[in-house]
């Protein structure tokens, strides 16, 4: 293989400050840099070899720089991603609950003090005297007084993103059901 030539980049920059980046230019027709060592193709004359690798290594060190550019987004969204998944959560509060719920069995309502249900079936009434609410990251346990005068709890939880659904885990107070705001 003949020994390599050498040629100038062209000048870059706002003040066309001449900035020389050297490639050495082989029969082969590729630039010397790792990123495209293998590129390249048999030329029949020098000039038109040295015009190729010159336009090689212009394109090589514009993919280099959009690398970079891509390499540092990625690095900044990953940093973002990171910082937001290590941040505390937000506990759900009284707002995410309050308010009437459907499902297929019928209505609840919950207000501070009091669950209205009403079943679907027969359309009875049933008022729960509310006795606390607990706020978890991602479940509301609701403490309540059934119609025989006993205390029990119902945590609900799977709340959309958009306040929209919820889920009433099953528990001996109840079987799993899944509400829409209505």
């Amino acid at each position: 293989m003949p020994p390599p030539q050498q040629f100038q980049s062209p000048p870059r920059g706002r003040d066309h400050a001449r900035q020389t980046q050297t490639c050495a230019v082989h029969f082969a027709g590729a630039c010397a840099t790792p990123a495209n060592r293998h590129i390249g193709r048999s030329f029949v004359s020098n000039d038109r070899a040295v015009t190729t690798a010159r336009s090689l290594c212009v394109l090589t060190r514009l993919g280099e720089a959009m690398d970079k550019r891509f390499r540092r987004a990625f690095i900044v969204a990953a940093a973002a991603a990171a910082v937001m998944a290590c941040s505390p959560a937000q506990a759900l509060s009284f707002n995410d609950i309050s308010g009437k719920w459907c499902s297929a069995g019928g209505s609840e309502e919950f207000t501070r003090n009091t669950l209205i249900a009403i079943r679907s079936s027969d359309r009875a009434r049933f008022d729960f005297k509310i006795e606390r609410y607990e706020f978890g990251e991602t479940t509301v346990t609701v403490y309540w007084v059934d119609t025989k005068k006993q205390s029990v709890n119902t945590d609900f939880g799977e709340f959309s993103a958009d306040g929209r659904h919820m889920v009433q885990f099953k528990n001996e107070a109840g079987p799993r059901r899944e509400f829409r705001r209505c």
